[in-house]
């Protein structure tokens, strides 16, 4: 089961649903009602982004100090029971991570790992670099969380020869050359889709014929394509209902031969997930109504008023105005200008 702190129901729900470690207490409520083994279980929390407010689905990287991070391992351990060590704890967003943050946060994980607070240690959103970091300190990932699918394979691609540090590519290798356990996130579209198994049927039309010949849906055969691509994915699959989860198990039990395999890597997305917009190093858009932002707290963008401070603040982005060519200019971590596009469409 994987969850984190920040995981809620959602917007629009009860003071409780929307309150921090809420997924986690559900989790552990679940475990201890379980009519079956509940030790066989695995629960993997995250630890280090927080919610932005209890009405958006906004999230934004937390300070990782050492004494923060001490505090993230206690208050889920205490949230799924406490009765047991917690079985994988990582960081959220690890590659938010500046300076000695990154270090600190190791060190801090390790020490829970000897005092028996945690079995094993994860990281998630994270580069080779981050991971290389991990390994000159002596701190043994056992697993690692980022997003895969066959729109986003960054994951997959070989990291270039001096590549920057924020890069992701390269993960996937670093993880199956050294046995570590790669857990993508939105194999089906995720969130960037609003309806990811609708997306896959309608981006990758190959995958309905190949999915036929093999008896089986186009979501079985994407997860079991993953498996067949490295042996190190252990996949997050939504089980929202019962045939998600069926074609999780399906996938598990589902042979590719190497043609397939390839013919399925080879496939182009017809278009790609909805909502995931290109994001430059700077994103602007055309205010009609050009005004100061130090005066105005909404401004109109196309028809629609956008309350500015307000996108700031949820998505952590930096918003300047150009006076001359009335634009505003959208600056940030790539991920932040993702998620001010997304709440501006």
């Amino acid at each position: 089961l994987d969850t984190a702190d920040s995981y809620y129901a959602g917007p629009g729900g009860s003071a409780e649903a929307s309150s921090p470690h809420y997924v986690e207490r559900v989790i552990a409520e679940a475990l201890r009602t379980f009519d079956g083994d509940a030790s066989a279980v695995r629960v993997c929390t995250k630890g280090g982004m927080q919610r932005i407010d209890s009405t958006s689905r906004g999230w934004r990287p937390r300070a990782c100090s050492r004494l923060a991070v001490r505090r993230m391992i206690e208050e889920s351990h205490e949230a799924l029971g406490g009765k047991r060590p917690l079985d994988i704890f990582m960081l959220h967003h690890t590659d938010t991570l500046t300076g000695g943050q990154l270090e600190d946060a190791l060190q801090e994980m390790q020490e829970a790992v000897r005092e028996g607070k945690v079995l094993c240690l994860g990281l998630a959103n994270a580069t080779v670099g981050n991971l290389e970091v991990a390994a000159r300190l002596g701190v043994e990932i056992a697993a690692v969380q980022n997003q895969y699918s066959l729109w986003q394979r960054e994951a997959e691609a070989p990291k270039p020869t001096g590549a920057a540090s924020s890069s992701r590519k390269g993960v996937l290798d670093w993880c199956a050359a050294r046995g570590v356990a790669f857990m993508p996130y939105g194999v089906l579209g995720g969130v960037q889709c609003r309806d990811g198994r609708r997306s896959l049927r309608r981006d990758f039309p190959a995958l309905l014929e190949i999915a036929a010949r093999k008896q089986t849906s186009p979501e079985a055969l994407v997860l079991a394509w993953m498996r067949h691509r490295c042996p190190a994915i252990v996949h997050i699959v939504g089980a929202r209902s019962r045939q998600h989860v069926l074609d999780a198990a399906h996938a598990r039990r589902l042979r590719l031969t190497p043609q397939e395999v390839d013919a399925i890597s080879e496939l182009k997305p017809s278009r790609g997930p909805q909502k995931t917009p290109a994001v430059p190093d700077e994103l602007q858009f055309v205010c009609l109504e050009p005004g100061s932002l130090a005066s105005a707290s909404t401004e109109l963008i196309g028809d629609f008023k956008v309350d500015l401070r307000q996108l700031a603040e949820q998505t952590g982005v930096e918003i300047s105005l150009d006076t001359e060519s009335d634009r505003f200019i959208l600056r940030g971590h790539a991920d932040k200008r993702s998620a001010a596009v997304q709440r501006l469409e």
